[in-house]
């Protein structure tokens, strides 16, 4: 997949939909446990997935807070990127189990056609809320994604945005 004329506009109309329903399903398998974390170092984890000709690697690191870096490889081209950094706003275990239990749930129901997080609004087996807002597309998109319980005080927050790369 090699940088073609017009660069990004013509990447996202010749890949884009392929792109983005590969991210999903990527990011699916993950929420789901389907796909393991491993780590080199203390606080590290990364999650791969490959379907040929694509591959979806995904470093974060930390607790709370946390930021991490979302790389889509298109035959060993890097071809799409989004950085994030969020935190859970609750320190005991229980209410963080919670919030990540929501957070897994909602990227499961992530939209094909815009798969950066989970989507517009979920609402967890568990009561919590997610709120996912964003803008852009394929191409160049930044959002935020919240988590609320019953008192609609937010539990979670991260920041995020991304694109397709290294095709100008």
């Amino acid at each position: 997949m090699a940088k073609t004329k017009s660069g990004s506009r013509k990447f996202a109309a010749v890949y884009g939909a392929e792109l983005q329903e590969f991210f999903a399903e990527a990011q699916m398998k993950y929420a789901s446990d389907e796909l393991q974390p491993y780590g080199d170092h203390p606080d590290e984890y990364i999650v791969e997935y490959v379907r040929e000709p694509w591959t979806y690697i995904d470093r974060w690191c930390g607790g709370e807070p946390y930021m991490g870096m979302t790389t889509i490889y298109g035959e060993g081209v890097p071809c799409f990127g989004m950085v994030y950094f969020g935190r859970v706003m609750v320190s005991y275990a229980k209410s963080q189990e919670a919030v990540l239990k929501c957070l897994m749930e909602a990227l499961q129901k992530v939209n094909p056609n815009c798969p950066w997080r989970g989507p517009r609004k979920f609402t967890a087996s568990n009561g919590l809320c997610y709120r996912n807002e964003w803008k852009g597309s394929v191409r160049k998109f930044e959002g935020t994604e919240i988590i609320m319980g019953s008192s609609k005080e937010p539990l979670y927050s991260a920041t995020y945005r991304g694109g397709i790369i290294n095709k100008d």
